[in-house]
């Protein structure tokens, strides 16, 4: 029986939770940011279109959402395939 645990490893996952979700934050509030500037709640002036800017920061998520996923399911099949 084990009395003292190694908790490194969750640990160290819940740490990379909390950068994902914080970068996934920051995202979200830049689209937010845009989009009331865009509907011109905000006022503040760029050299580009509200709109381009608010569909380029909707993508970039997106496509870095995607390669997380695509990341993690390859991480799993490694995983399972060193074991099974």
């Amino acid at each position: 029986m084990k009395i003292f645990h190694n908790n490194n490893k969750n640990k160290k996952e819940r740490d990379t939770l909390i950068v994902i979700n914080f970068a996934r934050l920051l995202f979200a509030g830049l689209i937010i940011f845009e989009i009331l500037n865009f509907l011109k709640i905000l006022q503040f002036n760029t050299q580009f279109t509200w709109l381009g800017l608010v569909i380029t920061s909707i993508f970039i998520l997106t496509l870095l959402e995607i390669t997380a996923r695509k990341y993690r399911q390859k991480k799993a099949i490694i995983f399972i395939g060193q074991y099974g």
